[in-house]
């Protein structure tokens, strides 16, 4: 006699919710720091001139780190991809650039207690003799105390995808009724 046990997963697939420019949209506001880490991570990595990010230095740092994105396409392009995760007070955020794909062709989606993002773009040449495709898969697994039923994304025009879980809220026992 065998036991035949099956786990069963939830998976919720979520919108993408389009903003303005990453830098210009307030909503973002929360995530420019974290985005700040992840190029200045990428610069460290592989531009050599010691360039630091800063609010006064952001867009200068900015095109630097476009060069190297697109100078690295032959290579391995997600090692130069920035992103940048944060758990802060149980709350999750990730921070990624996405550049290279339309809304279309990026999926977020919540399985149980991970987020999964994936990019897949396809192109065939106007003659139809060629295709060129690119894709990338990132999980991340989300702290215990993060509400995943509460995961947001929004996406900036310039490709800046922002994916947020808000810490679970706990209803508090109240004093005892006498």
């Amino acid at each position: 006699m065998s036991i035949i046990s099956s786990m069963t997963s939830s998976s919720k697939i979520l919108s993408l919710v389009k903003r303005e420019s990453f830098f210009d949209d307030s909503f973002f506001k929360d995530s420019w720091e974290d985005f700040d880490k992840a190029v200045q991570s990428i610069l460290d990595k592989f531009d050599d001139t010691g360039l630091k990010v800063d609010t006064g230095s952001r867009s200068k740092c900015r095109d630097v780190y476009s060069r190297i994105r697109s100078s690295k396409i032959d290579e391995d392009l997600y090692a130069s991809q920035a992103l940048q995760i944060t758990e802060k007070d149980g709350k999750f955020q990730a921070v990624m650039d996405v550049k290279d794909f339309n809304p279309s062709d990026l999926q977020v989606k919540v399985v149980d207690d991970r987020v999964v993002v994936e990019g897949k773009y396809e192109k065939k040449s106007e003659d139809g003799s060629s295709m060129s495709s690119k894709s990338f898969y990132k999980e991340f697994t989300m702290p215990p105390s993060a509400d995943i039923d509460q995961v947001a994304t929004a996406l900036s025009k310039d490709g800046v995808l922002t994916v947020k879980a808000p810490k679970r809220v706990t209803s508090q026992p109240g004093p005892p009724e006498p």
